[in-house]
């Protein structure tokens, strides 16, 4: 199917496109003793300042590593000045560090091709990943953040910019209170928000997950996750620049 393409002039104090291993960025090397290091950044945070701006974080959570050593990240971000609406988006992350000493998050996202793939040809050899097999793709590049940490707080500076922000450490039963949900011995129940909200203190604790399907996800060139919800409980991957909107599938971000 083509798309038509309308241009259109607008001013916007929008987000700059992601920052991609150019400029501060280039050269970095992978942080593998920061793993086990009391300074990770791993932990749910929530921004400090009332007044939002682009590339701001809302909230955002840093799960530490699973047993197969993913890292993963959800957060609410703002891509706009006002924060016109927090995005909700996850994925992985990686820590990264500089020559000088400066540390580094990167965060990714699944791949999604929107691009059928083509049927295998009859006279192609029989090699590689067993049929209906398909190798995984890498994930997609969403942005880095320099980072330093110091107690409960961390702060982020978006790579090749000058501003910095401060986030300070968000427990499960601060974001189960401030969300409206009620703090048990182990896990928050959120029935007073929603008897299908679900928690997480990425994305501010208690939550609605948004209105989604199968067919809606396909139809807006997503990646459906099938039985394996996702972080921001939309069932659907969006892939880079890209978000699930609320009823209505994956969007571009503002």
């Amino acid at each position: 199917m083509k798309h038509a393409i309308i241009a259109t002039l607008f001013v916007c104090a929008c987000a700059a496109p992601p920052s991609d291993g150019l400029g501060e960025t280039a050269g970095l090397e992978a942080d593998t003793a920061e793993l086990s290091h009391v300074a990770m950044p791993a932990g749910a945070y929530q921004l400090a300042a009332n007044r939002q701006r682009a590339d701001d974080l809302v909230t955002v959570n840093l799960l530490p590593a699973t047993k197969t050593g993913e890292l993963r990240w959800v957060w609410q971000r703002c891509y706009d000045t006002p924060c016109s609406q927090p995005i909700a988006q996850d994925g992985t992350y990686a820590l990264y560090k500089s020559r000088s000493g400066t540390r580094y998050i990167k965060f990714f996202t699944t791949h999604v091709d929107s691009t059928p793939a083509a049927p295998p040809s009859p006279k192609s050899p029989k090699s590689g990943p067993p049929p209906g097999a398909t190798p995984p793709s890498p994930p997609d590049f969403v942005d880095v953040y320099a980072y330093t940490r110091r107690g409960h707080t961390l702060r982020l500076r978006r790579a090749n910019t000058s501003r910095v922000f401060t986030m300070t450490a968000l427990s499960d039963a601060d974001a189960c209170d401030q969300s409206g949900g009620t703090m048990g011995p182990s896990a928050c129940d959120c029935n007073a928000v929603a008897s299908n909200a679900m928690f997480e203190p990425g994305l501010g604790g208690c939550f609605t997950p948004p209105v989604a399907s199968e067919a809606m996800c396909d139809a807006t060139a997503g990646a459906y996750t099938d039985d394996d919800n996702n972080l921001v409980g939309s069932y659907c991957e969006c892939g880079a620049g890209r978000y699930f909107a609320d009823g209505a599938g994956c969007a571009d971000v503002p």
